[in-house]
Formats: C-alpha cells, structure tokens, sequence
C-alpha cells in the first residue's frame, strides 16, 4: 500500500492489469473478530457487513460493536484494500450475509450539491446510475505518465483533494469538478470509456492512507468468512 498518494493507473490496452491495479491501492476499513473476520449487523430481519471507505466512520461502528459484544470480545478496526472490498462484496450476495461499501459521508453530501452535466452517462445522480460510492474528478485536469507519452486521469475520493491537486497546477482558475459514481466509472472503463478514461489514476483520501498505513502492523483481512457473530442482537420486543 503506498504511504503517499501516488499515481496508480488503469491501462484498458492492457488486459493483464485490470481495474483492481488502480483500486489495490485504496484503503478500506473493516470492523472484525480476533481472527479478522468482519462482524454483521442485523439490519431489518437481514446481517449485513460493512466496509468502510471512511476510518472515522469504522472506528464508530466498532464502538457500536464493543457496547454490544460479551466481556472479552476482540473488536478491532482492520484496514484492507478496494479491490478486495469489492471482490469480497460481490462474493457476498449470495449468502446468508451480504456485505456493502459504505462511501465517506461528507463526499456523498458534497456529490448531491454538485450539478451534472446532461451528457455525463456516469455521473452521480443520473438516469440509471446507482449512488452508491462518489469519486471525482476535475474537467481538463490529465497527468503524463512517467514511462510514457500517455495521459493519465486523475480520480479522487476526496473532493476537497481533486480541487487542491487543480490549484496546484492552475492557481488562477477555478476547477470544473464533476462527480462519478465509482461503479459506473469502473463499468466504463472496462469497456475502454472515452480518452478521459483510457487511464485513470485513483487518489484515496489522505486520511484513509495515513490511517491504513498506522494500522499496518495488524494483519489486513483477505478473504475471511463473516463472523458469526452478529453486531445487533435480535429485537426481543
């Protein structure tokens, strides 16, 4: 995992690499047993399982978590990676305890303030994209890549990170930012997207990667079954 935001891209010329390249490098977070399996939450009759894009939001379930579980249950805030988030995710719908991502809420808040345009086919909020997790990125904003004459695109999931990263670069013009939904945008790319798309660098939260990297020395979880104990105990009432 880099301990500094790097430029981590997506070739779509090359099959090899896939979108998880790019995604390897984004910290998520889980709340999980001693043995790094993540706690459920029975949610609705139904357990379901988190992963967070947010630190601060996993250390307040694993509160939640630790009020509820017996004297002497470990409940510990483990960091993991995007790509196996989602890998795990999908695995997940299946069985008995389907997991989720859950976005930074702050991002979220600032993604429905932001207009998109009407030709935006991946755009948060429009007909026929789900809103489930935001990424950004700003209009005319394009990288070169250090190995070659290719243009890189950089995505952000932190607003406030994608229009700092503009003002470096052009500080007397204000940045055009656009919002994605991540979904939709790794669709896109899979498919190999327009020029904007072809490669795409992701840029995770400056919190998230200096909150992953201090939690290295716990080992991440990969791949661990749910734990069978849940979060929530049943509504007795």
């Amino acid at each position: 995992m880099c301990i500094v935001v790097c430029v981590l891209w997506y070739d779509t010329s090359n099959t090899v690499c896939g979108v998880c390249m790019g995604l390897v490098q984004v910290p998520t977070f889980a709340v999980t047993d001693e043995n790094g399996k993540p706690y459920v939450a029975e949610i609705e009759g139904q357990n379901k399982g988190f992963f967070f894009l947010d630190p601060d939001a996993a250390e307040t379930y694993a509160t939640r978590v630790r009020e509820l579980q017996k004297d002497g249950a470990v409940v510990g805030v483990r960091p993991t990676t995007l790509d196996a988030a989602i890998k795990y995710v999908k695995e997940s719908q299946s069985k008995q305890d389907p997991f989720e991502i859950v976005p930074i809420g702050e991002q979220v808040r600032i993604a429905e303030a932001i207009k998109s345009p009407d030709t935006c086919d991946i755009c948060w909020g429009t007909e026929g994209v789900k809103k489930k997790v935001p990424v950004f990125w700003v209009e005319g904003l394009g990288l070169q890549a250090e190995d070659s004459t290719a243009i890189v695109t950089p995505v952000f999931f932190d607003q406030s990170d994608a229009a700092k990263f503009w003002k470096q670069i052009n500080p007397d013009k204000e940045p055009k930012i656009e919002v994605f939904d991540l979904a939709a945008l790794i669709k896109k790319m899979k498919k190999g997207g327009t020029m904007e798309f072809r490669k795409v660098s992701f840029y995770p939260s400056r919190k998230a990667v200096e909150t992953a990297v201090a939690k290295m020395e716990v080992k991440p979880i990969a791949g661990a079954p749910a734990s069978s104990k849940s979060v929530f105990p049943p509504d007795k009432s």
